[in-house]
């Protein structure tokens, strides 16, 4: 009966480290995902700040110079793999990326921005993107 108990006590110590184990293996895997998730987060965070910023220049260098201004830039169809959406409204360039917005505040600018390639230019008459 002795030997019986040792071999019972044996199989819960090896079930209790197991589960210990378990546990630990869990924690690790979920902060993990924590710190993956908040990785990609600022990553999105810093793509849609690049885009939004690389516009405001765009349109602060065409009002510097004297009209006649004339100039072609890309904007990435995705962003870090992901869709985004990218508008001029109210003399503000808006990029929203899974539902959030980054924006910049735009001197006075025409016309309609959009993925790929744009074309701004300074007029008489004011600065136009794709217009």
């Amino acid at each position: 009966m002795g030997e019986w108990n040792l071999k019972a006590q044996g199989a819960i110590e090896f079930i209790t480290l197991i589960g210990v184990f378990l546990v630990a293996f869990a924690l690790i895997i979920s902060a993990l995902g924590v710190s993956t998730s908040r990785i990609n987060s600022e990553k999105k965070d810093l793509i849609g700040e690049d885009i939004v910023n690389k516009v405001q220049k765009e349109v602060q260098l065409a009002h510097q110079v004297n009209w006649g201004y004339f100039r072609e830039f890309s904007l990435p169809e995705k962003l870090g793999g992901k869709d985004y959406e990218i508008s001029i409204e109210q003399n503000r360039v808006i990029v929203t990326i899974e539902g959030e917005d980054y924006w910049r505040t735009l001197q006075p600018v025409q016309g309609e921005i959009q993925k790929g390639v744009n074309v701004i230019e300074k007029r008489e008459d004011g600065v136009y993107i794709n217009g």
